[in-house]
């Protein structure tokens, strides 16, 4: 049990969740830096061709799924019981200390960073009086300052503090004789107290100073069952700030509530991918998904039934400079449904302009494009007239590749690899075809022809954009290799059919995300830029001011400031006010006439 309640003290301290919360941040970079599955599979593919020998101990650490992996779970869970535990009872400890009395006045106010004292003719309860006025129109708290009185004559001082307060002066009441005992309460994060013990006698001190993590010290019960309370009329205690340490503390339970709803929506919501091309639908259902990942008490069977088709997808780009081919704009116009008995409605869909439905945000990704093909078989039938997605092969010009597989093509299965160039260009050699501009000006396909047997009756799944079985059930054609530009058809040698480039249109890479934690995470983000900018402005401060009556029947006035922090000239313009008000009211009264004159 000692190692545990010693691991838990270590687990729910502030500089633990710090070094979780860099943790997180550090881990969250491969995220960003590597394609990840639940985003773009297609690129995660493209990513393990080029680097066949990286990317699977990539894939063994998790690293195209981060936000799934299960070290990263270990740290996000171990990071929300580090701000639990650390937040939580400081919370607790700063409610009871903003509804405690403000400290008593220290014995010495002029051994404080802020001081002053000067003399006036006026009562000491007067300017008491007058300092409680001033400092509550100032919004400060204020109390006249407790001595606890035992029998015979001797004294008990209590001085409650709290989380993030400054040291305080003789917190311990003296008695007659010398002998006293003190009581200083403080909580976790707050600095020593200043003679927080009290003097026993011989020069022994029992002092009680409690420093714990968020737990305040226990009262002597028998003491207090003894003791009765009353205001010294000759000190007032003022304090205020404590906006500063409320903004500390809600800026971490923000940050806590902000994990939690990141945790809510994986658990409750769902995210997938699907590929929708020109002139096609989408309905919200499993079997349309190119790839789905339900959260773990997501019931699939209760996706909202919308569905969307996209009608045409434009793609913006620059033409001249240094940024010629760079893309500008994405606009893909669609139509939805939020129920299959609602009316259909219009949406212009772009970057960072995601569609709501069905509780869900649908976002565009990705674009490419999508050559539309008829093929013939050997006896003449259509056996395939479609649009096929091709992946960029690379991303500046738009260089692609597709497969076309026709089960339906009799005597023999037909399939076909191509490379689509968008803008065909000779390179600098003249030698080879290259894409010289990402949008379609002229649109050039090679065609490579193979027969047999693609394995779709196998029951194995396939990838849409590989052929499988190349060299055993699938052979290439003689001669079935052709340039075809739109319109044109290409016959394959021995009369296994024909391939016919109709056209050109373009697909979008759609994400479909049901987060019910995004609300909550806004909520608790704007929550905690406002608490911590209240925590940087505002400051714990203290007044206690304290009149006794001096020499000459004169009353002696001491002030003392103590702020977190740097000094503020409010305690000056405090004393100011304190001092130019005693002075004018023990004034004499004027003559009118005098008045008059003057």
């Amino acid at each position: 049990m000692g190692w545990l309640r010693w691991g838990w003290r270590q687990l729910t301290t502030m500089r633990t969740a710090l070094i979780l919360l860099f943790l997180v941040a550090l881990g969250a970079v491969p995220g960003s830096v590597l394609p990840q599955r639940g985003q773009a599979p297609e690129r995660v593919a493209e990513y393990f061709e080029k680097h066949a020998t990286l990317a699977p101990w990539f894939d063994r650490l998790s690293l195209f799924d981060v936000f799934a992996a299960p070290w990263f779970a270990a740290i996000y869970i171990l990071l929300f019981v580090s701000l639990a535990g650390c937040v939580i009872p400081r919370a607790f400890q700063h409610y009871k200390a903003m509804r405690a009395r403000p400290p008593a006045a220290p014995r010495n106010l002029l051994r404080l960073p802020q001081s002053a004292s000067f003399e006036t003719d006026a009562e000491p309860e007067a300017v008491l009086a007058e300092a409680r006025k001033i400092l509550r129109k100032r919004r400060f708290r204020v109390d006249g300052g407790v001595t606890a009185r035992a029998p015979g004559g001797r004294s008990r001082g209590f001085s409650g503090g709290s989380g993030g307060s400054p040291p305080q002066d003789d917190a311990a009441a003296r008695a007659p004789g010398g002998r006293s005992r003190g009581f200083s309460g403080g909580s976790g994060g707050s600095p020593p107290q200043d003679d927080a013990a009290a003097r026993a006698p011989g020069g022994r001190s029992r002092g009680f100073s409690g420093r714990s993590g968020g737990s305040s010290p226990q009262d002597d019960a028998a003491a207090r069952e003894q003791l009765s309370s009353q205001v010294d009329s000759g000190a007032v205690s003022a304090e205020k700030g404590y906006l500063g340490e409320t903004g500390n503390l809600v800026f971490h339970l923000a940050l806590l509530a902000l994990l939690f709803a990141l945790g809510m929506g994986n658990v409750f919501g769902y995210r997938g991918n699907v590929v929708v091309s020109e002139g096609k639908s989408f309905a919200n259902a499993l079997s349309y998904y190119d790839q789905f990942t339900p959260g773990r008490r997501f019931d699939t069977d209760r996706l909202p039934p919308f569905s969307l088709t996209l009608d045409d997808f434009k793609a913006t780009y620059q033409t001249q400079g240094v940024q010629r081919g760079q893309a500008t704009d994405y606009q893909a116009r669609l139509r939805f449904r939020e129920t299959p008995s609602s009316p259909e409605k219009p949406y212009n869909l772009r970057v960072n302009h995601p569609l709501s439905v069905g509780g869900a945000k649908v976002y565009l990704l990705n674009h490419g494009y999508a050559p539309v093909f008829t093929v013939r078989d050997a006896k003449g039938n259509i056996a395939f007239q479609d649009s096929v997605p091709f992946l960029p092969m690379e991303q500046r010009n738009y260089t692609s590749e597709g497969v076309v597989k026709v089960p339906d093509a009799e005597p023999e299965q037909l399939a076909f690899y191509a490379i689509l160039w968008p803008t065909a260009v000779a390179d600098q050699d003249g030698k080879q075809i290259v894409s010289g501009f990402p949008a379609p000006l002229r649109p050039v396909v090679t065609i490579s022809s193979f027969k047999g047997d693609i394995g779709l009756d196998t029951g194995n799944p396939q990838s849409v954009y590989k052929l499988e079985g190349i060299g055993r059930t699938l052979h290439p054609v003689k001669g079935g290799q052709k340039l075809l530009e739109p319109g044109e058809t290409f016959t394959l040698p021995g009369g296994a059919g024909s391939i016919t480039f109709d056209g050109m249109r373009e697909w979008a890479s759609l994400s479909v995300n049901h987060d019910p934690g995004r609300m909550p995470a806004l909520v608790a983000a704007v929550l905690a830029i406002v608490a911590i900018v209240a925590s940087f402005m505002v400051r714990r401060r203290r007044v206690w001011v304290r009149a006794r009556a001096g020499e000459g029947g004169r009353t002696v006035v001491e002030a003392g400031g103590l702020t977190l922090g740097n000094p503020t000239p409010e305690f000056d313009e405090i004393v100011a006010a304190l001092r130019g008000t005693v002075v004018r009211d023990e004034r004499p009264e004027r003559d009118p006439a005098t008045e008059t004159k003057e």
